[in-house]
């Protein structure tokens, strides 16, 4: 999916634009809709031998699926968050298909100095950029705490340390690619806790003064999706679980470079084998008007 033509890739390929979609068939059709280079893209991958669309109700064969709920950063993972991955394995087998405990290897302490120089660097660049186009040079009075630290650092990465950092993400996405040779799916949480409080990852809070600790705070709330920004490898996010007090838990399956099809195939059936179409928050933009609306004349 290209971010041209204004950038060629974000924060060196961790960040990309998709959107939420209700279903597995939209997300399908919406990835055959933007999937694809744009004029001037000095690389691309080659394009699918069918429509994504087409996945939805596919048979995926039989695969061999690693299942972790175990957090790199070695913060507990909530049992309820941990029981719908459980019983999605427990699905996957009865389906046929292989299931093993596994997760792909990673050095913590090397993939969080690794982000702190690609995401500093990169914020500070285009802070500055912004600055430079509408006159307002960044500072601490018009960013936020971890933001203004984050630019702060970034503006003071030299060429090794970004250097370095490319080449730890060179490390890290290898040694997930060989084990996605080994296993056709890794199953893991989205988050390792129900969904928090809007404003939880306060970033002008007082105690973000510098770009690691910033980096290690966020990185320790979403430590399953922050592996899968570094290393490229496509990812789905499928809400199969509610928490007890009513919060969806979702779960994340992810496989090979360029086996979004296999993602939509799975998607596809454990959406209809796990359906989540029927719920709805008490307060809802998509539900029918319960009544008489008042509109602006």
């Amino acid at each position: 999916m290209p971010l041209g033509p204004d950038i060629d890739e974000a924060l060196n390929g961790l960040a990309v634009e998709f959107a939420v979609t209700r279903t597995v068939r939209d997300a399908a059709r919406l990835l055959d809709a933007v999937a694809g280079p744009s004029t001037g893209d000095k690389y691309t991958v080659r394009n699918p031998e069918r429509p994504y669309a087409d996945e939805v109700g596919a048979d995926p064969g039989q695969l061999r699926v690693a299942l972790s709920t175990t957090s790199p950063w070695g913060r507990p993972v909530d049992h309820e968050v941990a029981a719908v991955v459980e019983d999605v394995g427990r699905r996957l087998e009865s389906a046929g298909h292989t299931v093993d405990e596994a997760a792909p290897p990673l050095d913590v302490e090397a993939f969080l100095a690794a982000n702190v120089a690609i995401w500093s660097w990169f914020t500070a660049v285009f802070a500055y950029g912004f600055g430079s186009a509408i006159g307002r040079q960044p500072g601490p009075d018009n960013l936020e705490t971890a933001t203004w630290a984050c630019v702060e650092h970034g503006g003071q990465v030299t060429g090794m340390e970004l250097a370095q950092a490319f080449a730890v993400q060179n490390l890290v996405t290898r040694g997930f690619g060989a084990f996605l040779d080994r296993y056709d799916l890794y199953l893991s949480p989205v988050l390792p806790v129900p969904p928090l409080p809007v404003g939880s990852l306060d970033q002008n809070g007082p105690d973000f003064i510098t770009a690691a600790g910033w980096c290690d705070h966020v990185f320790a709330e979403i430590p399953f999706t922050a592996q899968f920004n570094f290393t490229g490898q496509p990812s789905m996010s499928l809400p199969l679980g509610m928490s007890s007090s009513g919060l969806p838990i979702g779960v994340m399956i992810s496989a090979a470079s360029l086996r979004e099809d296999l993602l939509i195939r799975v998607a596809a059936h454990l959406e209809h084998d796990m359906p989540w179409a029927n719920r709805h928050p008490s307060v809802c933009a998509g539900a029918a008007a319960a009544g008489p609306q008042i509109v602006n004349q």
